[in-house]
């Protein structure tokens, strides 16, 4: 009950393992791809905003010049009149800081300095686009350049914009913090906004691969807005959810887990259950296939099958077999067919010390010394010596020789006899069969059935057949199914065979039957 309860729990702690991890990975995924496709729309709509920002601004800014070309300054003069007026037009524009006229003395009139030389004199222009010319990164006087402005020039006025106010979109973007934006004139950056770290980040061509990123080009010829937004932001966005939906995931995991642990655990009790009320209704019943001394004609012995057959339908070993070895039940199955078969020839085996049959094991069983002990108590109860009893390994059982070799030489002490069956079809070596307490090979049919038909498979026979008489082993063929194959295995000194050629599998009615037949004889 123990073991059941620690079995059920590993199950369900792996299928939950396993959930949580296609649930989370899926998360991330799922959120990566969503907050990325996020990230750039958010990238997008931002440049949009900022190249409709600009174009509001040079309309605004053409405003401007056109007032300017109504004040009908002329020559040099730059009195008290023409500054208020000049700072009238400013102030009525709330993106420009300055505005000034350019007199013929290489002087300007400036709205916030009155006349004072002219700081752009000789100096080239960054852009000139539609009748306007533009400094960008300039200050009103020249000097100050901790409080750069773009200047734009139209005929002979000047007005200075300040380009924070151009990306001031705190209001729009709860993310605009983490915003990197460059205005570009001719892709070259003449205006920042952002992180810090992320200055100048498209003209320098630092690697872009760890930031989202859109340039778009502006109406206005020669200008172009580079947006992004670092990677690692997203990431962080990501881990924030990950962090708020942790432990609903956790708890969706844990009730996904639930249903498939049920789902999974019905399924294999179906199977349990079906097979238990099979042997209990006695569907599944022990058939033998009888082993002829073919020199003497007699029945030696029987190899122990079962055979299913339920109210409907015949049910193959080769299904239910593998599907019982993968469920962990075919030691139930082992011990009722012994328990069966003792039972229905035990007076037989009783009466004929040296009849005997041989029992397919599987590995696990092999090792199991729970197993062992029950055998040798089930022997005895009824009266079978363990000498007349042949236990059958396939060569891939044939593992870790050293535990292999304690656990035969326990059964070998009891008397049981070891045999190799299959063998030829596996991959074990000369040293697994020369230190293992072995006592006999079985020939495999599938290279019995070829007896006759292909020269390599006498050569294989051949080399079988010396190599257990070279190790004093005894041979058994599998799958004999015609004279011509009696008669070759005959010639080469085996002598004890099973096959259709002598009888297929019998039931115990049968096969007791049969026994009488040919012994008699």
């Amino acid at each position: 009950m123990k073991n059941k309860v620690v079995n059920n729990l590993s199950v369900f702690i792996s299928i939950f393992f396993l959930i949580s991890l296609l649930s989370f990975g899926l998360f991330f995924i799922v959120d990566k791809i969503h907050e990325e496709h996020e990230a750039k729309k958010d990238v997008h709509s931002f440049n949009l905003k900022l190249n409709e920002k600009l174009e509001l601004y040079f309309e605004q800014i053409n405003k401007v010049f056109n007032k300017l070309e109504k004040l009908g300054v002329e020559g040099d003069l730059c009195d008290k009149n023409v500054v208020d007026e000049l700072k009238f037009i400013q102030f009525d524009n709330y993106i420009v800081q300055n505005v000034s006229v350019i007199l013929n003395d290489g002087y300007i009139c400036s709205s916030l300095l009155s006349s004072f030389k002219d700081p752009l004199s000789g100096v080239k222009p960054d852009l000139v686009v539609n009748g306007m010319t533009l400094w960008f990164n300039q200050s009103i006087d020249g000097t100050d350049y901790n409080n750069k402005h773009v200047v734009i020039e139209k005929n002979r006025f000047r007005v200075n914009v300040h380009l924070k106010m151009l990306f001031d979109f705190k209001k729009n973007y709860s993310n605009s913090s983490y915003f990197s934006a460059q205005l570009l004139v001719n892709n070259v950056s003449v205006a920042e906004y952002g992180l810090s770290y992320a200055r100048n980040l498209l003209s320098n061509n630092e690697s872009l691969n760890s930031w989202i990123y859109v340039v778009k080009k502006s109406k206005i010829p020669g200008l172009s807005f580079f947006t992004a937004i670092p990677m690692d932001r997203v990431k962080l966005i990501i881990f924030k959810s990950f962090n708020r939906f942790f432990y609903l995931i956790i708890l969706m995991n844990f009730i996904v887990s639930i249903i498939i642990f049920c789902i999974f655990y019905i399924w294999i009790n179906s199977f349990k259950n079906t097979l238990f009320e099979a042997m209990e209704n006695g569907e599944i019943s022990p058939f033998f296939q009888p082993i002829i001394d073919v020199e003497e004609r007699r029945v030696v012995g029987a190899e122990l099958l079962c055979r299913w057959r339920s109210k409907d339908r015949y049910i193959a070993p080769s299904y239910f077999i593998p599907l019982a070895e993968s469920y962990g039940l075919i030691n139930y199955i082992t011990r009722y067919v012994i328990s069966f078969s003792l039972d229905a020839i035990g007076d037989h085996l009783r009466r004929n010390s040296n009849f005997y049959i041989s029992i397919n094991i599987s590995s696990s069983e092999v090792y199991d010394d729970v197993f062992f002990d029950w055998l040798c108590l089930e022997l005895k109860s009824k009266s079978v010596l363990c000498s007349q009893i042949r236990i059958e390994l396939t060569e891939r059982e044939l593992a870790n020789k050293e535990e292999l070799f304690e656990k035969l030489t326990n059964y070998r002490a009891k008397g049981f006899n070891i045999y190799i069956d299959d063998f030829g079809t596996g991959y074990s070596s000369l040293s697994y069969l020369k230190d293992l307490p072995i006592d006999v090979l079985k020939i495999d049919k599938s290279f019995v059935e070829h007896i006759g038909l292909c020269s390599k498979t006498g050569l294989i026979i051949e080399s079988i057949i010396g190599m257990a008489r070279s190790l004093n082993f005894d041979l058994v063929a599998e799958g004999v199914e015609t004279d011509e194959q009696m008669k070759y295995l005959t010639e080469k000194g085996v002598v004890l065979m099973q096959g259709w050629l002598f009888s297929k599998a019998l039931s115990t009615g049968d096969f007791l039957k049969y026994i009488a037949t040919i012994n008699s004889n």
